[in-house]
């Protein structure tokens, strides 16, 4: 697998936000959030897209996600190219079951997710250089961070994946712990990267479901780690071979535990101290009440999002979901 590096790797060309049928409401207050800390703070004249990927919608449907992007501010500020897609998934292909210890159906029971992301980066390439993929439940910190995403990828040209590991104070399984959370830039645009996740990446995911049931396409990479023995099976040589392609870093705050919210942000405090970079996102699925509530007080706005965050997320914020992460 050898290729020149693509042109367009310093820049973020494409923002992917992987949406199901239902997530109308939900991106609307992501929309929302982008409106109150802006991707750009200034117009840079280079080509963006957004890729909004439903899991399976027909036309109305998309047509309807299409309105509430067209009617957007910052969306038609900050991208030249919109579009909404459906990934027409259904059945085995859509599974997403949890607590189960056996498989669910023919691809696993985490199908559903797994699919809609492969596919979305399939999308994503003919735009070239990276894509970074924004779930509904994480929002941003600061403005101008899609300027801050350009940086960073200038930073690790030769990286396909730069995310952030888990950053929260309770302990949990190793293969969560120290994975690369979904929510990262990949460089659609190289035809390595491309043939690495649909050979390597969803190949060897499609062969182990039957025996891994549960494994996520995010959490595929540490599980070849974990299973590597040198010399002694695929997961060892791909360990060797692509391990500099992935690259962890304090880009975004992973966080599973509203209980354990002032704790992480503290843990988050010092990690930024001793790296010298600070996150420019926060990720956590209990996060959506208390953003549409700071979005709806002005004084609260005025504030640092963090603070009333660490003020607020306690009290308001619901207890683990059973949505799709």
């Amino acid at each position: 697998m050898t290729s020149r590096r693509p042109l367009t790797a310093s820049c973020v060309r494409t923002i992917i936000v992987p949406c199901l049928a239902r997530d109308l409401a939900a991106l609307q207050t992501m929309l929302d959030m982008w409106e109150a800390l802006p991707p750009l703070l200034a117009a840079d004249g280079k080509p963006r897209g957004l890729l909004v990927l439903i899991n399976n919608a027909d036309a109305a449907l998309r047509q309807s996600f299409l309105e509430v992007l067209d009617a957007s501010v910052v969306v038609q500020r900050t991208f030249s190219r919109v579009r909404v897609e459906s990934a027409g998934l259904s059945g085995d292909s859509d599974l997403y079951i949890r607590g189960q210890m056996s498989s669910m159906g023919t691809q696993g029971n985490v199908a559903g997710p797994n699919n809609l992301f492969f596919k979305a980066i399939e999308l994503a390439k003919d735009d070239g250089g990276f894509a970074f993929q924004c779930e509904l439940d994480c929002f941003p910190l600061v403005s101008g961070w899609l300027t801050k995403l350009d940086e960073c990828v200038s930073s690790f040209p030769q990286s396909w994946v730069i995310g952030s590991n888990y950053t929260g104070y309770r302990p949990i399984h190793p293969s969560v712990m120290f994975h690369i959370n979904g929510n990262a830039l990949y460089q659609v645009g190289d035809p390595q990267f491309q043939a690495f996740a649909r050979q390597i990446w969803r190949g060897r995911i499609l062969k182990i479901v039957n025996t891994r049931p549960n494994i996520a396409y995010d959490c595929w990479w540490q599980m070849e780690l974990a299973s590597a023995e040198p010399s002694r099976n695929s997961g060892w040589f791909n360990w060797v071979a692509f391990s500099h392609r992935f690259t962890a870093l304090p880009l975004i705050l992973n966080l599973l535990h509203r209980n354990d919210f002032r704790e992480d942000l503290e843990i988050a405090k010092q990690i930024e101290l001793l790296s010298g970079r600070r996150n420019i996102f926060l990720h956590a699925h209990f996060l959506r009440p208390v953003i549409q509530n700071y979005l709806r007080d002005e004084n609260k706005m005025r504030e640092d999002l963090l603070t009333v965050l660490a003020r607020e997320v306690p009290d308001h914020a619901g207890s683990l979901s059973d949505e799709r992460k």
